[in-house]
């Protein structure tokens, strides 16, 4: 650690430490080198022990997953989302049908990137006491 530079420009030990908690390093031996940018940003290169490993480094194919699609937006059907996706408004529709919702009933409807219908409905069901 440069700590005279660290002074130089105002920087304590305290303030790198929060900085480097906020990218997820709570232990300086995992850092190989940080470097506090012109835009008081920190980057940091962790030691190659501590990086995160990669598909490619395991030699893993990579996923076949697709962005998530939003269908339903504030009780509003997205049927511009539907028409351009592999999941079409009949099947939509008719995955409400089994759960016995209409559209109006759903705040948020998402299909997932792992192909999974999530909705979220306006009225939650909580229990109240």
């Amino acid at each position: 650690m440069l700590e005279e530079s660290l002074k130089k420009i105002g920087y304590s030990l305290d303030m790198l430490t929060q900085a480097l908690r906020g990218k997820d390093i709570f232990n300086i031996d995992e850092v190989e080198c940080a470097i506090l940018e012109m835009n008081g940003l920190l980057s940091v290169l962790k030691k190659a022990e501590y990086q995160n490993v990669l598909r490619k480094d395991i030699h893993l194919t990579p996923s076949t997953s697709k962005a998530p699609v939003e269908l339903v937006f504030d009780g509003e059907l997205l049927e511009e989302n539907l028409s351009d996706h592999d999941h079409n408004k009949e099947w939509f529709l008719a995955q409400l049908k089994m759960r016995n919702l209409q559209v109006t009933d759903i705040a948020y409807a998402v299909v997932g990137s792992n192909g999974n219908l999530n909705i979220d409905l306006f009225r939650d069901h909580v229990d109240e006491k």
